[in-house]
């Protein structure tokens, strides 16, 4: 085999193989929420409150079509390279779609955002009544202002367990001069600490969620540093 023809193999397998890597994202992802799908089928944690298998399956076999194809026009010496921009072009649109189809850590945003809202509420009534609840049940009557729930609606959360939509827990922990921090937190997610000062002034928030999006441990919702997110609002001043 002369050098010349040598090099050209190296070079288009070289070329494949690169254009082989960027299926890989999608093959990988793809089988990471198959696999999400399989621990619901044999466990009962808590999980994401959306299909797995819906999501994961087509982009796992999209990814999996991406690299048979890349692998074929590679391996087919009479095929001219020229094709592999086909899988080069589709394996770049399924990386930039990814984030949208596999949300991954998505739900602990939803809770922050819904904290968020709560806040909203909470700073509304706290005007109205020149402080913010103080016991059970006037947080209970604030959080019914929640937009397209009716009274005596629970209030969802992004979980769910067992095909059922975990609703959030809204608990009063009492007057204190900061966040409450529980020692040993609940197994479920979706707890929401509510804490205020002895002058009903300000208030600070924390809420469970789950650490993967299919998982039976459960942390306190962190910020982007990884620290404990902790929504401290006043009557004074918007959420911080």
């Amino acid at each position: 085999m002369k050098i010349r023809e040598i090099l050209r193999l190296v070079f288009r397998y070289a070329l494949g193989g690169g254009v082989a890597f960027l299926s890989l994202p999608t093959v990988v992802l793809g089988g990471f929420d198959v696999s999400k799908w399989l621990q619901l089928q044999f466990g009962e944690p808590y999980y994401g409150n959306r299909n797995y298998l819906e999501t994961g399956l087509p982009v796992m076999l999209f990814g999996l079509g991406t690299l048979a194809l890349t692998g074929y026009i590679t391996l087919r010496r009479n095929i001219s390279l020229q094709w592999l921009f086909i899988p080069f072009v589709l394996s770049i649109l399924a990386s930039v779609a990814l984030p949208s189809v596999i949300p991954g850590r998505a739900h602990q945003g939803r809770v922050l955002v819904d904290l968020r809202y709560l806040t909203s509420a909470l700073i509304e009534r706290g005007k109205e009544h020149g402080r913010f609840p103080q016991n059970q049940d006037e947080l209970d009557r604030a959080t019914e202002s929640w937009e397209g729930i009716k009274r005596g609606e629970k209030i969802l959360s992004p979980y769910a367990r067992r095909g059922q939509s975990v609703p959030y827990r809204f608990v009063y922990v009492g007057e204190t001069s900061g966040p409450y921090l529980p020692p040993v937190l609940p197994q479920e997610p979706g707890v929401v600490y509510y804490a205020v000062s002895s002058d009903a002034k300000k208030l600070w928030l924390t809420a469970t969620v789950l650490e993967q999006e299919v998982s039976t441990s459960v942390v306190l919702l962190p910020d982007a540093g990884g620290h404990v997110d902790v929504i401290e609002v006043s009557l004074e001043a918007r959420p911080e």
